[in-house]
């Protein structure tokens, strides 16, 4: 029996999970997609953020690696789990909640909606291009760590505004060995800023107007769209920067909530129009809400204050300091 089911690992749900293990509930966080973070890793991993408080500025991928920080003392009361969806949840006569998730069943005393826009995947290669299985190994979807890429020699597969802001990143970081980014269009999609920034940088080798036809481990055959001329180059990591699809199944749509457009309405405590089912973050709605993150994460407070107030009716504290054993 879990206390709280937190329906997306992002740095809502995360922050919604510290908040509730310092309160001493057992929760369990689970996300659609391979990836905990959301947004600020899918979507501005490593670019920079000006107004989260207490940083003059950050990136995606720090502040989720310090709200996950924040939580390792508190392993305990929060597990994850990944490709994880929920498909429906019935209220049993004792009040409590019977979730079915896309694997199994659990038992929960409340549930916490923090899903956002949606879940996001990437969009991965054709198959049938890879040609080995040690191939796969050095195919990565995800921009983590820069430091990754020392002494490498990266590849960057795409024309996007994320491929090519990757692309002019990455050199700037004057890590890897070489740099080259393959587009299959003799123009980029991006915005011209970016374009312009990649010009500027002569380190990095684009290769435009080509289309992939094999991917071997640590070779990469193209052939010339206008010419058919054939050619190769060997990389270390490649990185495929093709974009993002939305994963379907947003809480809107398959919960029978009170919902306002593609949100759901709540109270002053979170709650929705289903008593102990809340919403926080880009799920929720109510008058003047501010699209913050932080906004987002004082939802989660306020979601989890609530829920505690009703499984422990009569703790003191506001919260349980980790500590104190």
């Amino acid at each position: 029996m879990f206390d709280v089911l937190i329906i997306g690992a992002g740095p809502a749900g995360i922050y919604a999970a510290t908040y509730a293990g310092l309160k001493k509930l057992k929760v369990l966080v689970i996300e659609a997609s391979s990836e905990i973070g959301g947004q600020p890793i899918y979507l501005y991993g490593h670019k920079k953020i000006f107004d989260f408080p207490g940083h003059l500025e950050t990136n995606g991928v720090q502040l989720i690696k310090n709200l996950l920080n924040q939580q390792v003392h508190l392993k305990e009361y929060i597990s994850y789990q990944l490709n994880t969806r929920l498909i429906s949840y019935q209220r049993l006569k004792s009040g409590n909640f019977v979730a079915q998730l896309s694997s199994h069943s659990i038992n929960c005393k409340a549930i916490l909606i923090a899903t956002g826009n949606g879940g996001y995947e990437p969009i991965e290669l054709d198959p049938s291009l890879i040609k080995d299985e040690q191939a796969k190994k050095k195919i990565h979807y995800f921009v983590k760590d820069f430091s990754n890429y020392k002494n490498q020699n990266v590849v960057i597969l795409g024309g996007g505004d994320a491929a090519v802001e990757w692309t002019t990143q990455i050199a700037a970081s004057n890590l890897p060995k070489s740099l080259t980014i393959i587009h299959r269009k003799p123009t980029y999609r991006a915005n011209q800023h970016y374009v312009d920034s990649l010009n500027q940088m002569t380190k990095i080798k684009q290769i435009l107007n080509v289309q992939v036809t094999a991917i071997l481990n640590g070779l990469i055959k193209f052939k010339d769209n206008d010419t058919n001329h054939e050619d190769r180059i060997g990389f270390d990591t490649l990185v495929v920067q093709y974009g993002l699809k939305s994963l379907t199944n947003r809480a809107s749509e398959w919960v029978n909530l009170k919902k306002q457009g593609a949100s759901i309405v709540v109270d002053r405590k979170q709650e929705t129009s289903d008593a102990d089912v809340y919403a926080i973050g880009l799920s929720a709605n109510y008058p003047e809400r501010s699209n913050l993150m932080i906004t987002a994460m004082a939802e989660a407070t306020i979601a989890i204050k609530a829920i505690s107030r009703k499984i422990h009716p009569y703790t003191a504290v506001d919260y349980i300091d980790p500590t104190i054993k």
